[in-house]
């Protein structure tokens, strides 16, 4: 009975979604936008990918931009061989496995281009783009050992900002600084990892 009663609940909702009826898609977000969010949370640790916070809810927006997409198209399918949160479980889960997917071809593209440059421009360190690409590279080895000998506020900026793709505000946010801190901290992170990464290419060229 209990069943049945969350299916005809269902779809009354579905059909005052399709409706366009504000208050049910206020609604709709209210039951299910944390089952989302923690869904995503949760396949990405299944996979030990850590996720902040922004980047899983630029994946829940998505979802249910997608949801809106076509006139409630994707909804407009649902036949309620399950529940309505079990169905966006799945669908949260698939999401964030095309979000990884994606990403790590990014970074597969990013580590091609890089090991494509010629070494000296790498070791010299003089362009800010190859510094840019070479810290998205961050499975590298010597990025690695690079970052390895910067303090730890460097390396947790330049993290944030290159790898984890934070905005000023939300790297303010964590590390517990003002705004107008995070440019001239995250220039001086770029500038003492350039100056190792410079360091490191005439010490290799010295013992050539």
């Amino acid at each position: 009975m209990a069943a049945l009663v969350q299916h005809d609940e269902e779809r009354r909702l579905i059909a005052a979604l399709v409706a366009r009826d504000r208050n049910a898609w206020s609604e709709f977000l209210e039951r299910f936008q944390g089952l989302v969010y923690a869904r995503v949370a949760r396949t990405a640790l299944e996979f030990n990918r850590h996720l902040d916070r922004s980047a899983i809810e630029d994946i829940r927006a998505e979802i249910f931009a997608a949801l809106v997409e076509n006139d409630f198209a994707s909804l407009r399918r649902f036949e309620g061989r399950s529940s309505l949160a079990t169905w966006l479980a799945i669908i949260a889960r698939r999401s964030c496995l095309r979000w990884m997917q994606k990403k790590n071809q990014r970074q597969e593209q990013a580590n091609q281009r890089i090991d494509n440059l010629p070494q000296e421009d790498i070791a010299a360190g003089g362009a800010e783009n190859i510094l840019a690409a070479l810290i998205q590279t961050e499975d590298g080895l010597r990025l690695r050992i690079m970052l390895g000998r910067l303090n730890d506020g460097d390396q947790s900026v330049l993290q944030m900002f290159f790898m984890d793709g934070l905005s000023y505000a939300q790297i303010s946010r964590d590390l517990g600084i003002s705004i107008n801190s995070v440019g001239p901290k995250l220039q001086r992170a770029q500038k003492r990892l350039r100056q190792l990464m410079e360091t490191d290419g005439q010490s290799t060229a010295h013992h050539k």
